[in-house]
């Protein structure tokens, strides 16, 4: 029941308003009215602009996805997929290993269309859109947005399935007394025009950003966390001072069908950058062909010495799509090696090229050695590590960032660029 609480209220809860004050800024006209004309979806309403971009980004998988086995798994809505979003191994009813095959492509697969947990991007996301239309619905209208704040306060958080959520997390979550505020606002300066800010106190800290035009729609989502605070999971392994940040950001051109996103947890030291070319229908907000595809996911724990997981997927629609995966570890435990590369141990899957029939000619994908920047990317202060310099870099440039941007991810730095 607590892990449910906290993983619901930590990606952005539904509520019904106690009560409600607003400032007197009576001034509601659109902000950058010029630049949101034409937009396909209403920039005022961040329940359409949410809905909208999710379905690019599951969008953005399918094809590249094509050929996949959707054996039967744990999860039943969404095969090939634990529970919790990750790869599931459906022969040995457990979750696939990093070193087999099937690990790398069921990886991007999960985490960009599974719904059903945080652990998840896509559950991530939906979650907060989930906020937002509980929000809307408990009030009585759209979010109002100006450039003075409008406080929403002493809110209670309540959950419908008209907003998206099962029956059995509605239950599971019954009779518990939840209250937070939620601000809005448009932002003096930067790349966004709307802002949302939910906290709950001993809870969560959120911030939800984004921006829409007819060629652009970005949006950022940032949360903050501590062990003392949030409570994370009792987990003995964690320092009992532990903090940590997770957030994304995603920039998609609308007209030239590119999306470019990261997404970052300095709690669990996970990562996932992502850039996809093709051509994207506005009207249906789904991404019709993918012409190119670079991913990265990471994972890395170092509470019983270094441990890393990479996958990989690299290609275009005509030669295919190279799926790869690795793992990290030192074989010698405790966190003596972190820093020593020499300790380490690399483990390799097979390549996958994915549609079936494709040979990903010429296409060698990455190559996963020791390399000090891919550790430097995975290695981003995990709670079980706070002496990491990285860790310090990535969250000050995820609170900071606009509309994130880079021309490629084959060179892997900690800031993307």
């Amino acid at each position: 029941m607590r892990k449910i609480i906290k993983s619901i209220v930590a990606t952005g809860l539904c509520m019904s308003v106690l009560s409600c004050s607003k400032s007197d800024d009576s001034d509601s006209a659109a902000v950058a009215a010029d630049e949101e004309a034409g937009s396909p979806v209403d920039a005022n309403s961040a329940n359409a602009v949410m809905s909208y971009a999710l379905n690019i980004i599951a969008s953005s998988i399918e094809k590249p996805s094509a050929g996949l086995k959707l054996d039967s798994a744990q999860s039943t809505k969404f095969p090939a997929c634990s529970n919790n979003g990750e790869p599931w191994n459906a022969d040995t009813s457990s979750r696939f290993s990093p070193t087999s095959d099937g690990f790398a492509e069921r990886t991007f697969y999960c985490q960009l269309t599974s719904d059903e947990s945080p652990d998840a991007i896509m559950g991530s996301l939906v979650q907060n859109k989930n906020i937002i239309c509980e929000l809307e619905r408990s009030i009585g209208e759209t979010l109002e947005f100006s450039a003075t704040e409008k406080v929403y306060s002493n809110v209670k958080i309540e959950l419908s399935t008209g907003c998206g959520w099962s029956q059995k997390t509605i239950d599971e979550l019954s009779g518990q007394d939840i209250k937070g505020t939620v601000t809005t606002s448009i932002p003096s300066s930067g790349g966004w025009k709307r802002l949302i800010v939910l906290d709950v106190p001993n809870v969560v800290d959120m911030k939800l950003y984004y921006t829409v035009s007819a060629t652009q729609l970005a949006f950022k989502k940032v949360e903050t966390w501590s062990q003392a605070s949030k409570g994370q999971d009792n987990n003995s392994n964690i320092a009992a001072d532990a903090t940590g940040t997770r957030g994304a950001v995603f920039n998609i051109d609308l007209e030239n069908g590119v999306m470019k996103a990261e997404s970052i947890d300095t709690y669990w030291s996970r990562r996932g950058r992502f850039l996809v070319k093709g051509a994207l229908d506005k009207d249906t907000g789904k991404f019709t062909a993918i012409t190119e595809l670079q991913g990265l996911s990471t994972n890395f724990d170092i509470q019983t010495g270094l441990y890393g997981e990479v996958a990989s997927v690299k290609g275009s629609a005509d030669a295919g799509f190279l799926y790869q995966s690795a793992q990290y570890s030192c074989p010698n435990g405790g966190t003596a090696c972190v820093n020593t590369i020499a300790d380490i141990t690399v483990n390799l899957s097979s390549d996958i090229c994915l549609p079936s029939g494709k040979a990903c000619t010429g296409n060698t994908g990455y190559t996963w050695d020791k390399a000090t920047s891919l550790l430097g990317f995975m290695k981003i202060g995990a709670a079980w590590d706070t002496t990491d310099d990285n860790r310090d870099a990535i969250e000050a440039w995820l609170i900071a960032a606009d509309p994130v941007d880079f021309t490629s991810i084959t060179a892997i730095n900690v800031i993307p660029k």
